[in-house]
């Protein structure tokens, strides 16, 4: 023991009794924590907040109502190391993570492989690190074990707490703090925690048979496997990792029931902590040696993180550690595992590391990160030795249920004319459910959950499945009903919708009988559908739904989806094609309407709206019936001017290159899609295309020098569906914070032509005159 281990515990007394340097009047910090519990979140930075907790403070949505679902098979494979994943990233508690969903810019770390993973611990530095119930509901539904995390660092005030104990009725000693951490778990639903003392106690208050009796305390009220004693503080009350099982921390371990060690281990402590825990009664199962995945990056010039195996550990060697604790027969635990998300900057690549870790897929040859060695993550033996391969594997579902309906975490996010936005997606991490195993066929990179997502020409679509149920028969009847709906006001921005649910029937045929998931929260219910003015603005997993300004609700929360101005540019649209129509049908003639336009309108529908080939049509029957109407007249005007009235149309009128507007479209649709693949391109291509399909038509009306006036009826109401857009824009903009730049500058371009026509349209047409172009 060196002098600093002498004079720690000193320092950490004197700073106990001195006051916190965290002031609980810190108003930037009050404002974060109101922000944080609207999306569900809780936390606590000081032990007086832990002992302030109520349970009548929350909200029932920062409550997870999704009860784990319990596995069957063995808990335990000879050959398979058990999988932990400490899920420590970018500190956490972000918005992607909201009970309510959000808007994001791309998808973020979700989970991809829950069937190899035992138990996942949410981590941030706060004191107290209650795990989101987005993240519990999702683990829950694959079986996951959820722990939450009570992490005491240098900082922090008032440790001695942990230590204080009375006696209770039944002549045993009971620790107020592990009955506290007791009740959270139990009330927001999940199932155990990660302890991790970084921090020496007071010489005054030091007592090892008080600290175990606390962590007994804790195993007794989660049960084997719930609760993790990290390694730092031993059993002398010195912070001294271990990074092993060895007689400094076995008393602590056992009291917990499970250890999570540091992450710098060798194969022989590996095999010397499984051969102490036989020697004192100790599972080996229950040792998790930590593996540092983060230890692969190597930015800047200091010294390297290091884990298992030296040098190639972590990143994409993560597996190799695996590897060696199936072989030893320990279990693995992963720290920050959402590291492709935090060290590659495209997500693409992200995503393709992360495939890289788990299933040994190859890296990408562009891959492009931040580490100052080059090709610092294509280490050997990294496609050979991927985490799946020596990770146990669970069964899906438990023995009696299971059920899927293939929902993601993230969503692309689909407008109001169905087209879907190409740096805009929903975060729904709530509604994550169970994902087919990923394998690789025919040279495939990853699993497709949706017909849309197909953009081979020869694929053969034979059918879709929407959702797999299975569960047992019963013959008892239930009756359920929702009751005392009403509105509650959080605060001036923000409102609450609250509910109540009966459910008459339940007394006899509870979860325990069916085996059926029965939430203490929603009862049977897993969801919600949370309908205004007979529009679905989202899901409640909850009794009450948070609700922005209810006016704006009424008038279409769904703000991503509608507002006035993108409704009054579609109906624009539509009535300059119903216009054109009418004047043809009336005066028998094509005359004045350039076909060139016209072919060239026609091709921005069919290539815009190819996605009706494998959308859901019924997912928005406005964009659908839109994208129908506009396909299907275009199409019949083309007929008319080929066939009943193409003698009344003089293409010596109709004379445009249209070959170049054509070929520059294509340039630019090719070179600046959002992602290259053909829809995209295609999207692209349609969107530079109808911003400059007009010029045929208002080229032919400058040759000409006049029009009838219904003609220009028609062009101002065309023109006028894409000015509409630019206070949609604009709308938009400060709502959600969308900007999708091809769009955006195409449709100006487009607004732009417009102009000269728009300023003679009103000082002629609109004033009663007719329409002639200045000679």
């Amino acid at each position: 023991m060196g002098w600093k281990d002498i004079l720690r515990p000193i320092r950490d007394g004197l700073r106990d009794n001195l006051p916190s340097k965290q002031p609980h009047d810190n108003p930037e910090k009050n404002v974060r924590r109101q922000q944080d519990l609207l999306k569900g979140f809780t936390y606590f930075d000081s032990f007086q907040d832990l002992d302030d907790w109520h349970p009548d403070q929350a909200y029932s949505f920062q409550r997870a109502n999704t009860p784990l679902l319990p596995r069957s098979g063995s808990t335990v494979v000879k050959g398979k190391s058990n999988i932990t994943l400490i899920h420590d990233f970018s500190g956490n508690y972000h918005d992607y993570e909201n009970v309510h969903g959000s808007f994001v810019d791309q998808p973020s770390y979700s989970g991809e492989y829950m069937q190899s993973i035992d138990t996942f611990v949410y981590f941030s530095h706060k004191l107290i690190c209650v795990p989101p119930p987005s993240w519990i509901n999702t683990l829950h539904r694959n079986g996951v074990k959820a722990l939450g995390t009570f992490l005491v660092e240098p900082q922090s005030v008032g440790i001695s707490k942990i230590l204080h104990r009375s006696l209770a009725d039944n002549q045993t000693w009971e620790y107020a703090l592990a009955t506290q951490l007791t009740h959270i778990a139990r009330f927001y639903g999940f199932d155990g925690w990660l302890i991790n003392i970084e921090k020496t106690f007071p010489i005054a208050d030091w007592s090892l048979q008080c600290l175990q009796g606390f962590l007994e305390q804790l195993r007794s009220s989660f049960g084997d496997g719930c609760v993790i004693w990290y390694d730092s503080l031993t059993c002398k009350n010195t912070i001294n990792y271990q990074n092993a099982l060895t007689e400094h921390n076995i008393l602590l371990a056992k009291a917990a029931g499970s250890i999570l060690t540091n992450y710098v281990w060798s194969a022989e402590s590996a095999a010397r902590s499984k051969a102490f825990a036989l020697q004192n009664g100790f599972d080996p199962v229950k040792i998790l040696c930590g593996i540092d995945v983060w230890a692969q990056s190597s930015e800047g010039p200091g010294r390297l993180r290091e884990t298992y195996p030296k040098e190639i550990g972590g990143g994409t060697g993560t597996g190799l550690g695996v590897a060696k604790l199936a072989e030893v027969g320990l279990g693995s635990g992963l720290f920050a595992p959402a590291w492709p998300y935090e060290h590659f900057p495209s997500r693409s690549d992200s995503e393709a590391v992360e495939r890289s870790m788990w299933t040994g897929n190859p890296l990408p040859e562009t891959l492009c990160c931040s580490c100052t060695v080059r090709d610092r993550h294509a280490i050997r033996n990294y496609m050979t030795e991927p985490i799946l391969k020596n990770a146990h594997e669970f069964p899906a579902g438990s023995e009696n249920f299971f059920y899927t309906d293939f929902k993601q975490g993230f969503e692309q996010f689909v407008c109001a004319s169905g087209t879907a936005e190409k740096n805009r997606a929903v975060a729904g991490l709530i509604s994550k459910s169970v994902l087919p195993r990923s394998v690789l066929y025919a040279g495939a990179q990853k699993t497709l959950f949706s017909c849309s997502e197909v953009t081979e020409t020869n694929t053969l679509l034979l059918a879709e499945i929407m959702q797999v149920c299975i569960q047992p028969r019963s013959g008892k009847t239930r009756r359920y009903s929702i009751s005392d709906v009403a509105l509650s006001e959080v605060n001036e921005t923000w409102s609450c919708l609250l509910w109540k649910v009966s459910t008459e029937g339940l007394e006899d045929a509870g979860s325990e009988d069916d085996g059926l998931p029965h939430s203490d929260v929603t009862g049977p219910f897993d969801f919600f559908v949370i309908n205004i003015d007979g529009r679905e603005i989202g899901r409640g997993y909850s009794l009450d739904y948070l609700l922005r300004d209810i006016d704006d609700e009424i008038l279409g929360l769904v703000t991503a989806m509608m507002n006035i101005f993108r409704i009054l540019g579609d109906l624009s649209h539509l009535f300059s094609i119903l216009i054109l129509l009418h004047k043809m049908k009336t005066s028998s003639s094509a005359s004045g309407i350039s076909f060139k336009s016209q072919f060239l309108y026609l091709i921005v529908y069919v290539t815009r709206y190819i996605d009706l080939l494998w959308t859901d049509p019924f997912k928005s029957l406005w964009n659908t019936t839109f994208k129908l109407v506009f396909i299907g007249t275009s199409s019949y005007i083309i007929y008319l001017m080929l066939n009943d009235y193409k003698p009344t149309h003089d293409p010596n009128l109709d004379t445009f290159r249209v070959q170049y507007l054509v070929a520059g479209s294509a340039v630019l649709g090719i070179l600046f899609p959002y992602k290259y693949i053909p829809s995209e391109m295609l999207w692209a291509f349609s969107i530079w295309l109808e911003a400059v399909a007009i010029l045929p038509q208002l080229f032919m009306l400058q040759r000409t020098g006049e029009a009838e006036t219904i003609t220009t009826h028609y062009l101002f109401a065309l023109g006028a569906y894409r000015a509409l857009y630019i206070p949609n824009w604009i709308y938009r903009w400060f709502t959600e914070g969308w900007f999708e730049p091809i769009s955006v500058i195409a449709g100006l371009v487009q607004t732009v032509l417009y102009s000269d026509f728009f300023y003679i349209y009103y000082t002629k047409v609109f004033q009663g005159k007719k329409f002639n172009l200045p000679v």
